[in-house]
């Protein structure tokens, strides 16, 4: 795939790849082995359940738009899975054609899909809502809850988006830079979803049991989709105090973005051109803040991370991508210590090597400090991408609703199902994970729903009765 070069992008914030001319992705294409539907080890290895070889063999033979209609089936975020999805770690591992060659690139073909149709004839409108159909409060609007409005609004609901910000898409908008996933992409993709009659209310933050009650009893929504997004970091294992210079990953592409979008910043809120930049993490939020303030100018970039570069979980090519834009990287390296000077202003990060020791809970190998190994590095900013969470405002004041273990809702035996009657919950909210997975989890929240409105139906005394809702289908 075409790309700008590395001195060209580390002046701007424009995507990095230009995606595949037709030529490209029809050739892309034909190396497909067409293995067998749904059987196909990349399908089953899709969270969502994509038809990848029908998609494939589709865009080989030059028919886009049917492509296009084959993918959102399950996926009503081509564009953006093409940009962000890990599929060199899911569908593209198990590739046929890896055995003598590379895999089929699955995440360049969707892409090719997503943006030849949204430049074409944008997403095609669903069929109208019927008056009559079951009212759903979908809150937040993340690849989760996006996902879970869609595929209601497939089975005939009349679903409502609830977003205190000011823009849908959740960490796609606020939260990954415009070189990695452009902004324009995220509201063509949330456009598609509201033409097929789901309904966008902005400005309007759903926090909590008050709220929630106004939702359920007095709105008329018959249930209600909890799918905030990860909004708190980790606590960090290193105090800051009130050091100048230091961010969460949050904040820190937060700040670039409102100086990049025009609005008010003090100077000490985005990196400085003699700014000398340590980023702790590994994942790609953490790769995403490095690359961000090489573009705002920083004149050293180093991103700490505690495991080996093998283990790193963020994707390969984006640590490719940092390299060739001149990020160091310091594996088995953990920070422990910011010093500051006179004035409180950050001026170094002291931090100590480790060596992998047996493997954690998660399966990967923990890191154990090495003694007596402490160095430091200069440094004007530092950034801490250590994880996030969701906001705990939910599960501190609903009563009886059992807290996750990440501070969110305790997911139930029925997929999603919380404490409260017609309540369901997702994304971060019970763990998030990547884009795919949050997707999956709003698919199956979906499905959930609509099974518990299909046995109950609401009466004009506001009573139920499980006399069975009949399925409306939206075809899309």
């Amino acid at each position: 795939m075409p790309e700008l070069s590395p001195d060209e992008r580390i002046r701007n914030f424009s995507e990095v790849a230009s995606g595949y001319t037709p030529g490209m992705a029809s050739a892309e294409a034909m190396r497909c082995l067409l293995c067998r539907g749904a059987t196909a080890k990349c399908v089953r290895n899709c969270p969502i359940g994509i038809n990848i070889p029908k998609f494939i063999a589709e865009v080989a033979a030059g028919k886009f738009t049917q492509a296009y209609q084959t993918i959102r089936k399950q996926n009503p975020l081509p564009g953006v899975c093409g940009r962000i999805c890990p599929q060199e770690g899911q569908c593209q591992t198990q590739c046929i054609a890896a055995l003598k060659g590379e895999a089929v690139s699955v995440a360049h073909l969707e892409r090719f899909v997503g943006d030849w149709q949204r430049s074409r004839a944008g997403s095609p409108a669903g069929r109208p809502i019927p008056p009559e159909a079951p009212r759903v409060a979908v809150i937040g609007s993340g690849p989760a809850a996006l996902t879970c409005a869609a595929d209601l609004a497939r089975f005939g609901c009349d679903v409502t988006v609830y977003e205190g910000l000011g823009q849908a898409g959740g960490v796609l908008m606020y939260g990954i830079p415009d070189f990695r996933l452009p902004k324009v992409v995220v509201e063509q993709e949330v456009e598609g979803i509201r033409r097929m009659g789901v309904r966008f209310c902005f400005h309007e933050a759903i926090n909590g049991i008050e709220a929630l009650r106004e939702l359920l009893d007095k709105s008329g929504f018959q249930a209600a989709y909890v799918s905030s997004c990860a909004e708190l970091p980790a606590a960090s294992r290193i105090p800051a105090g009130n050091l100048k210079g230091t961010y969460s990953a949050q904040e820190f592409l937060a700040r670039i973005r409102q100086a990049l979008d025009g609005e008010s910043a003090l100077e000490q809120d985005v990196p400085l051109p003699s700014s000398r930049v340590v980023v702790a993490g590994g994942g790609n939020t953490a790769i995403d803040c490095a690359r961000a303030a090489v573009r705002m100018g920083a004149s050293e970039v180093t991103v700490a991370y505690r495991r080996s570069l093998q283990e790193m979980p963020a994707r390969a090519c984006e640590v490719e991508y940092a390299r060739q834009e001149g990020i160091q990287f310091l594996p088995l390296s953990t920070p422990v210590r910011l010093i500051g000077d006179a004035e409180n202003k950050l001026r170094r990060v002291e931090c100590v090597e480790t060596e992998l020791g047996a493997p954690d809970p998660s399966g990967r190998a923990c890191p154990i400090l090495k003694s007596g190994s402490e160095f430091q590095l200069s440094a004007d900013t530092w950034v801490m991408s250590m994880g996030q969470g969701p906001n705990p405002v939910w599960a501190n004041t609903i009563r009886g609703l059992e807290s996750g273990t990440q501070g969110g809702f305790e997911e139930k035996a029925e997929a999603h199902r919380t404490c409260i009657p017609g309540v369901f919950a997702g994304g971060e909210m019970i763990g998030g994970g990547a884009i795919t997975l949050a997707m999956r989890a709003g698919r199956t929240a979906a499905r959930a729903i609509h099974r518990y409105l299909s046995s109950r139906t609401v009466l004009s005394d506001g009573s139920t009765q499980n006399i069975g809702l009949r399925r409306r289908t939206v075809i899309i």
